[in-house]
């Protein structure tokens, strides 16, 4: 149920409120401030720039719900006129909560385009404090963006009711259709913000006392104790909403592909484990690339700060962007498991091709492919909890199970055609070693996962793969 709904040409203006410090990213200048000609010139424009387009980190008091006072504004750009429209879904109510609103804020620090065509819809919902889910609060919309006459805009769109889950596919979809329908525009972008566990179905649990999903129903249990090594950071681990005394919410990839209801140039994942062919496979016709891990990403996220310079250009700069988080998090000062991102950008337009490889592969090599399960232990993997066991890497999957070098080739070249960039550290959280990495993830099916591989069947790659039988 929505409270208030504000007219895209007539919404209220938060304050600038509860100014922070965040530093944990640096902000990325584009080359042509590196370059030596006309250098200082460059930079004093930016300067200038950067304070009269930019905002310093806010508190854009998302947890309060209702607005009061509807203040009527000049009309913003017509809405047939926007050419990006790129949309920020962060899904916080969960012990990640905290970790969002330093990314928004961080974003918000940024350097906002100078185009009024271009528009950040930001989606939040966030806990009134650290692991606090007693007290509901309202999922928020903002449009940020520069205002026809120059001016920075952040005006509320819509404050919804306490009873609305963010990780919900319903929410979701009504979210982005408010979304297509005011905002139309030549090309849309979103990013997912959240827990994730790529394509395992909704609240999964292998075992009943080893899933940290059945563990947070304790709202004061951190999900990941002792279910990996002491000491570890936190992790993003599609969607998790804690609920209290009840089991938390999480968003079917199913659903989550039906919930989209415009075509989107890109669809970035700030999220563990998005990084599987079942994901890619499944979103196929709803974008033509996508941004994501096929192992765990740290909770400190992706570079919001740098963000628009990649997604606002002409063309947007995905392999750009998924180079930069790959820099950031290699850097040889980051120590041990805070020295760990796998990160891939995929072109799902030639998917269909990498099927039909696939299903040839994979009717050829059947026996080998089932028999896989007792030497599981030699494929790379990308998981470091029990509970997140389908994970193992895509291309050694088809090499470790003896397939045919012909068959590998093949294989590879139609990959080659799907994955425009990929890169990864050594290590994935200090744990796993990074000894072949293609890009994306498989599952790799095992006898036990009885219920587990009656759900994979109904997935769009099972279907035109037939990996699964």
């Amino acid at each position: 149920m929505i409270l208030v709904y504000v007219d895209v040409h007539y919404a209220t203006t938060r304050h600038v409120t509860n100014i922070r410090n965040n530093t944990k990213k640096s902000l990325h200048l584009p080359a042509m401030f590196f370059k030596k000609p006309h250098i200082f010139q460059a930079l004093a424009a930016f300067i200038i720039a950067a304070g009269i387009l930019s905002c310093s980190p806010v508190d854009l008091d998302f947890t309060t719900g209702g607005i009061s006072q509807l203040e009527k504004h000049p009309p913003r750009v017509p809405s047939t006129e926007y050419r990006n429209v790129f949309v920020i879904y962060s899904a916080g109510f969960n012990n990640l909560s905290g970790d969002l609103e330093e990314d928004i804020n961080d974003l918000l620090s940024s350097r906002i385009s100078t185009n009024p065509r271009d528009a950040i819809i930001v989606f939040s919902h966030r806990t009134t404090g650290p692991r606090n889910y007693k007290v509901k609060t309202s999922p928020t919309l903002t449009h940020i963006g520069t205002d026809i006459d120059g001016s920075f805009i952040k005006d509320t769109l819509l404050v919804m009711d306490v009873e609305t889950p963010s990780a919900s596919a319903e929410t979701m979809k009504e979210i982005l259709t408010f979304v297509a329908e005011k905002f139309p525009s030549d090309r849309y972008g979103m990013l997912f913000s959240s827990h994730g566990t790529g394509w395992l179905p909704s609240n999964h649990k292998f075992t009943a006392s080893s899933s940290w999903k059945a563990a947070a129903n304790d709202i004061d249990h951190n999900p990941h104790d002792g279910l990996r090594p002491d000491g570890l950071p936190e992790v993003k681990s599609i969607g998790r909403e804690e609920i209290n005394g009840m089991q938390g919410l999480e968003i079917d990839i199913r659903d989550f592909a039906d919930a989209i209801p415009m075509y989107l140039d890109y669809m970035i994942f700030d999220a563990c484990l998005m990084g599987s062919i079942e994901v890619a496979y499944q979103l196929k016709d709803k974008c033509r690339q996508i941004v994501c891990s096929p192992a765990e990403i740290l909770a400190e996220g992706m570079d919001y700060k740098s963000m628009t310079d990649y997604v606002f250009k002409h063309e947007s700069d995905l392999a750009g962007f998924a180079e930069n988080y790959y820099n950031f998090y290699n850097d040889p000062e980051r120590q041990s498991a805070y020295r760990s991102g796998t990160i891939s950008v995929v072109n799902c337009t030639a998917l269909d091709s990498l099927a039909q490889v696939c299903k040839e592969i994979f009717a050829r090599n059947r026996n080998k492919l089932n028999n896989l399960e007792s030497n599981s232990s030699l494929v790379q993997k990308y998981f470091t909890m029990s509970e997140h066991q389908c994970y193992y890497d895509f291309e050694d999957i088809i090499r470790k199970s003896g397939a045919s070098e012909e068959d590998i080739a093949t294989f590879n070249d139609a990959l080659k055609k799907c994955i425009t960039y990929r890169a990864a550290t050594d290590y994935i959280l200090g744990t796993v070693k990074v000894s072949n990495y293609s890009g994306l993830s498989m599952y790799l099916q095992k006898s036990s996962h009885t219920a587990l591989k009656d759900y994979y069947r109904t997935l769009e790659w099972n279907k035109a793969t037939g990996l699964v039988q």
